[in-house]
Order: C-alpha cells, then structure tokens, then sequence
C-alpha cells in the first residue's frame, strides 16, 4: 500500500454530497492506494495476491482513523511510519511527537 484515500471536494461536489470527506472521516472508511511496479492489465475478478505485508500490524484503516478521527492514538503509527509516504513521513512524525511530547 502506498497511502490510504480520503475521498475529496471534488468527489463531493460531483456526486452532490457536501460533507463526504467528513462523513468518510467519521465512518474510519477509506480505499487504499496502490503503487504499480509493473505495466499491464487488471480487471475486476482478477486475481491479487499479497505478496508482502510489514510486520507493524497497522492496517490501512487503522491509520485513517488514527490520522483523522482518533488522534489520540498517534502514537499507535510510529511502526508504521517508515511504510508511509515519504512526503507525509515528517508531518506524521511532527504529529506523533507533539501527542508523546517527544522530539521529531
């Protein structure tokens, strides 16, 4: 997984649905990103497989609701971390030393 995905304005004003990047927040509901390490063809029915997953045991929706609606579980996202976008990394650091009191 690359990024979790908050659905946003422009989803929201296409489908008519003001509030659905808060409405998705407050549900812990999202979608994932996903990187392409090699061209080719998907469908739907296809076959995915996992061909790896970190150690740190937190899921995709666990750091959406982390990130979003239970901040105060901050802490919980410092394994996962280095598994984060590298853009959000130091944000998400800052994030977690502001909620421990730690240095980032």
């Amino acid at each position: 997984m690359t990024a979790w995905r908050t659905p946003c304005a422009s989803f929201a004003r296409y489908w008519g649905i003001p509030d659905l990047v808060k409405r998705f927040a407050a549900r812990g509901a999202t979608g994932a990103y996903l990187r392409v390490l090699a061209p080719g063809e998907i469908g739907a029915g296809d076959d995915v497989a996992v061909v790896e997953r970190p150690g740190h045991g937190v899921t995709v929706g666990e750091a959406f609701r982390i990130a979003t609606s239970e901040q105060h579980r901050l802490p919980e996202l410092e394994p996962a971390l280095p598994f984060l976008p590298l853009r959000a990394q130091p944000q998400m650091a800052q994030r977690i030393a502001a909620r421990t009191g730690a240095r980032a």
